[in-house]
């Protein structure tokens, strides 16, 4: 009997611990999206930034045109390239873009941005690395 009083009383102070928070309890968002059209080439990349949902539209004469935007999170500007290509039911439709570089601010937003030279993309990707 004083088994149970004892499982009684410790359950009864758990309870109470759980009542005693104040306010709701956000949930923990996944801090590792991924968007198969952008490839970090370094984990280390992938754990100074977060990369954001690509915003793809047609412009011109039907033109891609896509943004990405790339939150840094280090305390640092943070120096990246990046290059991209275009693509058509998973065929490239043009050559892969040279090398561009970007700076984002520290502990802040940036955007990369490029458009395709012809109406035939329906796709991307984008390859990003840390520029030394």
């Amino acid at each position: 009997m004083k088994a149970f009083t004892l499982t009684l009383a410790a359950a009864t102070l758990a309870l109470a611990g759980l009542t005693a928070c104040t306010g709701p309890i956000s949930g923990q968002q996944d801090p590792l999206l991924v968007y198969p059209q952008v490839h970090m080439a370094s984990h280390w990349l992938e754990t100074w930034t977060r990369v954001q949902p690509p915003i793809v539209n047609a412009v011109g004469s039907g033109q891609l045109q896509v943004a990405v935007p790339i939150r840094n999170l280090t305390n640092d500007p943070l120096s990246i390239d990046y290059q991209y290509r275009f693509l058509r039911n998973g065929a490239e439709v043009e050559g892969r873009s040279g090398w561009h570089n970007y700076v984002i601010p520290p502990r802040g937003m940036g955007q990369i941005t490029f458009t395709s030279m012809t109406h035939t993309a329906n796709d991307f990707d984008v390859e990003i690395r840390y520029r030394k």
